[in-house]
């Protein structure tokens, strides 16, 4: 894949997962993925791999919370993931 490419894909798919994470209000999720949006923007891509990384543990999270919730769990997503988001 030519690098104008690489940017604008890390680009897009970060800015889609943005819009994801904040519809669950996942605050440290969304800022990560906004990191990871502006490092593609700009193209520096040799910082994206971390920025990644740390996108992908806010994921790990928030679907942890989300499983814990649909098992029966806690109904606020705040102790266990502290994104704000409550569920009720």
């Amino acid at each position: 894949m030519p690098p104008h490419r690489r940017r604008q894909y890390v680009e897009r798919l970060a800015h889609e997962l943005k819009g994801c994470l904040g519809s669950f209000a996942a605050q440290r999720g969304f800022a990560a993925a906004e990191k990871l949006e502006n490092l593609g923007r700009t193209g520096r891509l040799s910082d994206a791999r971390v920025a990644a990384g740390l996108v992908e543990a806010e994921v790990d999270q928030l679907t942890a919370g989300l499983e814990r919730w649909q098992k029966g769990g806690p109904p606020s997503l705040r102790r266990s993931y502290g994104t704000g988001l409550s569920v009720r």
